[in-house]
């Protein structure tokens, strides 16, 4: 019986500590809402499949409605992003100092026990890509769109091609144009080596 009080001690103190931790990491972010796992389950549906916009490969995405009538879109992200609170709150802090009017807004979060959810502004369109470019069809990493991994690279490849086509004008791939010109990065690729 005393291992038992002992063990449920310590994980109740282990728990007080996580939070009194969790607490003071969330003191230090400014504009954000912090919402609780029960109201996104509420906003959501109980995450209905009806209410699913998107998916991606750091979770799924719904459409909910708040406690206040605001309708937002509501990541989940993946229970396999193994990321930490203090990594997920600090990546919130940078995110929602960043405000322009081409940017979805972030409302909020929730960093309950496991849940890692973002709550962002809802945008008619279903995505950027079909917003900017008119497509039926947005951009894929090459490693995601080969073997299915998200990585840092791909994330940097990704916001590469989106900064070479908000400079352009144009999307990545337009085969409307003359061959050399049909694919951003080679086109690009191509005139940087014509300069060195």
């Amino acid at each position: 019986m005393t291992c038992f009080s002992c063990l449920f001690g310590w994980r109740v103190a282990s728990s007080t500590k996580r939070t009194v931790e969790m607490d003071e990491e969330v003191s230090g972010i400014q504009n954000v809402n912090f919402y609780t796992y029960k109201e996104l389950r509420i906003a959501t549906e109980e995450f209905s499949p009806a209410n699913k916009i998107g998916e991606g490969g750091f979770g799924s995405v719904y459409k909910g409605r708040l406690k206040n009538g605001t309708i937002a879109a509501i990541k989940v992200l993946s229970a396999e992003s193994r990321q930490g609170v203090r990594e997920f709150l600090t990546e919130l802090n940078v995110i929602s100092d960043i405000e322009h009017e081409n940017l979805v807004k972030l409302y909020g979060c929730c960093a309950e026990e496991n849940h890692r959810i973002l709550v962002y502004g809802y945008v008619e369109n279903n995505s950027i890509a079909q917003t900017l470019l008119g497509l039926s069809q947005g951009y894929l990493a090459p490693e995601y769109a080969v073997r299915g991994q998200v990585t840092r690279n791909a994330d940097i490849y990704s916001f590469g091609v989106l900064l070479l086509e908000i400079v352009s004008g144009r999307g990545n791939t337009n085969m409307g144009l003359p061959v050399k010109e049909q694919y951003l990065l080679q086109m690009v690729h191509s005139s940087y080596l014509s300069q060195t």
